[in-house]
């Protein structure tokens, strides 16, 4: 049995593994990483269920966007816990509520620092926090499958947000069961792996002395934007320490698409035609695309802006269910999809991807943070100035320029 042919064609998501009958199927590590399926021989009984199951094997039915709407959670503290206008938040809020079983990716940390970034389940609106926020890494789903089948059995009503191949493959793996299954994908750019996530927290550590007890790649203590924030334990004190995205390695190389696993380049669901029942977002590009809507204090920048685009009746009717929450303001598709490219096609493969890889492989992300420094050059202090400008005087500098 062969599931792939070439590592563009797997996207690690792990159904496959979920699924044999057998137990004859591990995700195993390479070099960088990046996780694929390694099949025993000897329990292998070549019944194909894991090639059934797999989103870019068999492929998953996906629909064009019905609607789309520039959007805000009308909760400002769940908002500012987002990474942008904190719709995942609101419409998690209305279902947790309502007895449902919500599906995200969290952080786990421990008492050595961080471990991986995991799919997990909540039951309850106080453990929404965990869900919010933007990682950009790969989250592991190992524990997902299984346990969605097994609630979707049991009459419960599941929502499940992640990357749009991980919305593909929980679909393919619920199959018909998937009655009481809502899935929110969100606009994906790639995904680098978790060793290399972990790898950068542990060269943070050394880089402030401490370790890593917390992270946040869109912080918005100065506004909407690309800057991170990682709080530090140093001899039992916590140092918070602010993190442009030009001048992390981590974050820049993300922002490049230099780090990520390599389906994602070919990537058959960055298009139109989405997975997921609901899509979100950042609303890149809103003050040219909604200028007047931007004046009013619901969508402030300083606090964050989604898009949604809505793709089923099943969506529709969720939206229905929590637009109370929510303030929503009509758009369009290619509106939205003028700044997130990722609506249209999969990201470009950079040439430099190789070189990269290969730093952070014999050198680690202590070299990569050398020459990304160096490259950045006299900008890496002015970025450093940038983040502590509150984003409304930014834009207000932009406009006036």
């Amino acid at each position: 049995m062969v599931l792939f042919d070439n590592k563009a064609n797997c996207c690690g998501c792990g159904a496959c593994a979920a699924i044999c009958p057998k137990g004859a199927i591990m995700l195993k590590e390479d070099e960088y990483g990046f996780r694929y399926p390694a099949i025993n021989s000897e329990k292998c009984v070549e019944c194909s269920a894991c090639k059934r199951v797999c989103p870019l094997e068999n492929g998953c039915e996906k629909a064009e966007p019905e609607s789309a709407y520039v959007a805000t959670n009308k909760n400002v503290s769940r908002q500012m816990k987002s990474a942008s206008g904190g719709v995942f938040s609101a419409i998690a809020e209305k279902l947790l509520n309502d007895g449902w079983t919500v599906w995200g990716a969290a952080y786990d940390f421990d008492a050595e620092g961080f471990v991986c970034v995991k799919h997990e389940s909540i039951t309850a609106t106080d453990e929404l926090v965990r869900l919010q926020g933007s990682k950009y890494v790969q989250s592991n789903t190992d524990q997902v499958f299984k346990a969605i089948k097994d609630e979707l059995k049991s009459g419960k009503r599941v929502l499940f947000s992640g990357t749009p191949c991980q919305v593909a493959a929980v679909k393919k793996f619920t199959g018909t069961l998937g009655e009481n299954l809502v899935t929110i994908d969100v606009i994906c750019h790639g995904v680098p792996s978790v060793k290399m996530l972990k790898d950068y927290f542990e060269m943070l550590g050394r880089k402030y002395n401490g370790v890593v007890k917390s992270f946040s790649f869109r912080d918005k203590t100065k506004g909407w934007g690309m800057t991170a924030t990682a709080k530090i334990e140093r001899a039992g004190k916590v140092k918070n320490v602010i993190i442009p995205s030009s001048n992390s390695s981590y974050f820049s190389s993300f922002l490049k698409s230099e780090t990520y696993r390599e389906s994602c380049y070919s990537c058959a669901f960055a298009t139109k035609e989405r997975v997921g029942d609901l899509t979100i977002g950042d609303y890149w590009g809103i003050q040219e695309a909604h200028p007047n809507i931007t004046q009013k204090a619901e969508f402030s920048e300083e606090r964050g802006i989604s898009c949604i685009l809505v793709n089923t009746e099943k969506g529709q009717a969720i939206m229905n269910i929590c637009k109370a929450g929510m303030n929503l303001e009509v758009s369009v598709f290619d509106k939205v999809a003028k700044e997130n490219h990722q609506l249209k096609a999969p990201s470009a493969r950079p040439v430099n991807r190789e070189k990269v890889l290969d730093i952070i492989l014999k050198s680690g992300f202590d070299k990569l943070e050398n020459v990304n420094k160096t490259e950045t050059g006299k900008k890496y202090y002015v970025n450093y100035l940038k983040a502590m400008l509150p984003t409304k005087f930014k834009t207000f500098l932009k406009r006036l320029m």
